[in-house]
């Protein structure tokens, strides 16, 4: 009972990640205790495969759609079904004793395929009894079942109080009409306080998307029609994407759940299928079998060989002590029943014959048991369960209110692209002018000191020789200020860097040791001050042995130090490359910042106003608090916002490590367009085929002629994709003759091979997972950024900087072309005097 005082409430949860993971160490199951069920359901599903399995996946159907306050009228009614049904399993792996002679009414029945009908029934038996493994994994579903009806209880007693406001509330809160507006959780997007704040940051903004990558792996890595479904709905999901997770909260769950429904209908399906393909009682076609994946997964050959594996010392047991007589025929035999009772013995009798592993109706077939394999199905359900509860949660809330201001903002982000475009030709057209007002006052100054030196108004002829033009060069040509600046001083990043690295390479670590060997020989209260040392006198160092510590330290400290400037050097360099998108975000999130709280005090004001005028008796009149005009009877406030965007003197605070993290994931995010093209070379590496040609070729055809591409061409570079993925898995079943084993080194120049329609491994659905997950990544960025729908048009220049240049040029040209020896002349005369002056 002391957790009333030690434990950390969820009030206190975001505080950091200790406190967190204190509270989710205590809460973990009161907060996902119906998703451990179901999950454990899964696997119990899995492990068994028989009917014990497709009655847990009615249970597992029956939960998944039911609300939670359905469930708790409904757990009990379940926890009983285990209650009763476990320990019945068990008495029936035990069976009654062999000496009571006990015979069953089926152990006379024999027809093709009995023994796998049997197994599949978990029927006793006195020569292949079921196997007790498998209910260990029926003990751990009993228990979590158990413990979930726990927690119901300790929610539905007011004694359990303290326990429950500890915890939270598990209500459903998708039903709330002011979920948007009294939301208690905190704002982790626009205010990230920790590294706790970043984790749910990425685990929300971007779990929807590894939960699809998850789906489409379950659907590309077991070909079948079943895994179709799966490729079908990743692409439906992806394709809408943010406007799919803007959706009201309660259509949002309403689609999740048919994604959810599928993938159990898809393990419900298989694991009714088992019966099917062990027993074989109908007789399909080969082709009906490879496409729906019917594979048997627990023979009775594969019950003997896992039964088997108990151990040596078993068999040497049995041979030594047991007879070889089957106890029907010595029925009073006491020995027998005692090493029935004790002795898990492997007789003659314990092996199946060769007719009780039916396997008639997987010899004609090619394919796989991982095709039908559980595995991927119960791994995307515990994923997608998960999700379902982030999208119910007021954690949720965040990530679609800053969705929305991104689609809100989105014209904003190519107004700012431009703004910086624009600036950038400013600078340059600046630039030029500067460089022509340099050129003409040199111009007018060189004019002027030929007609001091030359009253007559020749020019001097031009030397040939190099000697020459050296020893013609006097004071007067210099007799002038440059007002070019050069700063020595700056350096190029990569150069700094080796300078760097260099210094410290070079850097002699004697003094420091010595000051430290020095140190150290004084007593703690000692101190090397004025006063303990005469003037003049300089300490001896003490001379002792070098231990190994000590000459391995300043080692340690030069690598730690060219880690540091290696790092810092990388992290600048992103930055320089990521500096317009950094800018442009940060300009983003302000302004988000700012609509949020603008928004968020109309609508407390709007409240504030209902509840006077309903306080008053008056009519409550619907108004649209953030419509303009002047009608409208709710003025804005000026609200003081204190926006928290993370600029360069914060980021500036935090550790080396963060910020590497920061410039490379700012650096992704600029140059999206470059992971793209890097995922359809690797893409066509990996496939080598005509079907995926089009995509590196589309890059230095269609992509590369502009500087960003159109909206056009990503469209029909994820339509492509879309259709050459489903294409290819159309091609993978293995009823085609091209997919038979040895067809690829026989023929390797075959037109399926050429093509692409072959069968592959699991690389090449990684390949088009990640070339697939790239593209709409850079949708999204593209989206935020507001440059999807913007077509890439360049600011409109002033026409007066460029004519203004024009003019100037044109009114000079004169003069350039009579003293254009003069300053060439002159440009000789200067490039040689610094030659000399640097030779000095």
């Amino acid at each position: 009972d002391s957790y009333e005082y030690d434990i950390v409430d969820y009030k206190r949860a975001d505080d950091g990640i200790v406190p967190f993971l204190k509270y989710f160490s205590n809460f973990l199951f009161y907060r996902f205790g119906i998703e451990i069920c179901n999950v454990m359901t899964v696997i119990v599903i899995a492990v068994r495969l028989d009917v014990m399995a497709v009655l847990y996946a009615i249970w597992l159907g029956l939960f998944l759609m039911s609300k939670r306050r359905a469930l708790i009228k409904i757990w009990p009614i379940y926890l009983l079904f285990l209650l009763i049904v476990f320990p019945v399993q068990y008495m029936i792996v035990v069976g009654p004793p062999p000496f009571l002679c006990f015979r069953y009414w089926w152990s006379h029945v024999s027809f093709d395929g009995w023994p796998q009908l049997k197994r599949w029934l978990y029927l006793p038996d006195y020569v292949n009894p079921p196997s007790a493994q498998q209910l260990i994994a029926d003990f751990f579903q009993l228990l979590c079942a158990s413990q979930q009806w726990r927690v119901f209880v300790h929610e539905n007693n007011e004694k359990d109080s303290v326990f429950t406001d500890a915890g939270g509330s598990n209500r459903e809160i998708i039903y709330d009409k002011d979920l948007y507006v009294d939301n208690p959780a905190w704002d982790y997007v626009m205010k990230k306080r920790h590294w706790l704040d970043q984790l749910k940051y990425i685990v929300f903004m971007y779990g929807c998307w590894t939960v699809l990558a998850i789906a489409y792996l379950a659907g590309t890595t077991r070909i079948s029609l079943l895994g179709l479904g799966y490729l079908i709905s990743c692409f439906y999901f992806l394709w809408y994407g943010q406007e799919f997770l803007t959706k009201p909260i309660l259509k949002l769950i309403k689609m999740w759940n048919y994604l959810i429904y599928y993938c159990f209908a898809v393990i419900f399906v298989k694991a009714c299928l088992q019966v099917v393909a062990c027993v074989g009682f109908v007789s399909t076609q080969c082709w009906v079998i490879q496409i729906f994946a019917i594979t048997c997964l627990k023979s009775g050959a594969q019950l003997f060989n896992d039964y088997s594996e108990l151990g040596l010392l078993f068999v040497v047991v049995c041979i030594f002590l047991y007879k070889s007589i089957a106890c029907g025929a010595i029925e009073s035999a006491f020995f027998c029943a005692f090493i029935d009772l004790f002795v898990p013995c492997l007789k003659q009798e314990y092996i199946p014959q060769n007719n009780n592993c039916n396997t008639d109706i997987n010899q004609p077939c090619d394919r796989s048991a991982g095709d039908a394999s559980l595995f991927m199905d119960g791994f995307c359900l515990i994923f997608l369960l998960l999700q379902k509860r982030i999208f119910s949660s007021y954690y949720w809330e965040h990530i679609v209110t800053e969705l929305r201001s991104q689609a809100k903002l989105a014209s904003q982000g190519a107004v700012l692209f431009n703004m910086i475009t624009k600036k950038r030709i400013d600078e340059d057209i600046e630039r030029e002018n500067e460089t022509v007002r340099k050129i003409k006052c040199s111009l007018e100054r060189i004019k002027a000191q030929q007609q001091k030196l030359n009253q007559t108004g020749g020019l001097p002829d031009e030397s040939s020789e190099h000697y020459e033009a050296i020893r013609s060069g006097d004071y007067y040509m210099f007799d002038y200020e440059s007002d070019e600046i050069v700063d020595e001083s700056k350096k190029d990043d990569a150069t700094a860097a080796q300078e760097q690295i260099l210094e410290v390479l070079t850097s002699d670590n004697d003094t420091d040791l010595q000051t430290t060997s020095l140190e150290d020989n004084l007593q703690p209260n000692q101190t090397l001050t004025t006063s303990s040392i005469e003037e003049g006198e300089v300490p001896m160092p003490i001379q002792r042995k070098k231990s190994r510590g000590s000459v391995m330290k300043p080692i340690f400290k030069k690598i730690k130090s060219i880690t540091k400037i290696i790092v810092d050097y990388w992290i600048n360099l992103f930055n320089h490359y990521s500096q317009d998108y950094r800018q442009v975000s940060r300009k983003l999130a302000e302004m988000k910042s700012r609509d949020k709280v603008v928004r968020q005090s109309i609508i407390e004001q709007d409240k504030q106003q209902s509840r006077i005028t309903t306080s008053e008796g008056a009519p409550v009149i619907d108004l649209d608090p953030l419509a303009g005009g002047d009608n409208n009877l709710i003025v804005q406030p000026k609200v003081q916002t204190t926006v928290q965007v993370e600029n360069d003197d914060v980021l500036a605070n935090r550790s080396r490590f963060y910020r590497l993290l920061d410039s490379i994931f700012y650096m992704l995010m600029s140059r999206s367009e470059l992971l793209c093209y890097s995922f359809m070379v690797i893409n066509h590496l990996t496939s080598g085929a005509l079907l995926s040609m089009p995509l590196p070729l589309s890059i230095f055809l269609w992509a590369m002629l502009s500087s960003r591409p159109s909206r056009n061409y990503w469209i029909t570079v994820l339509t492509y994709t879309e259709a050459m993925i489903v294409i290819k898995y159309i091609f993978q079943f293995r009823f085609y003759p091209w997919n038979v084993k040895g067809f690829e080194e026989q023929r390797p120049l075959a037109p399926v091979n050429i093509i692409g329609i072959d069968r592959k491994g699991d690389a090449a659905s990684v390949a088009d997972l990640f070339l697939l997950l790239s593209l709409f990544l850079h949708r999204s960025i593209l989206k935020q950024m507001g440059l999807w729908k913007a077509d890439h048009q360049l600011p409109e220049l002033p026409t007066t900087a460029p004519v203004k240049t024009v003019q100037t040029i044109s009114n000079s040209s004169e003069d350039i072309a009579q003293t254009e020896p003069v300053v060439k002349y002159e440009q000789r005369v200067k490039k040689r005097m610094r030659k000399y002056v640097h030779r000095l």
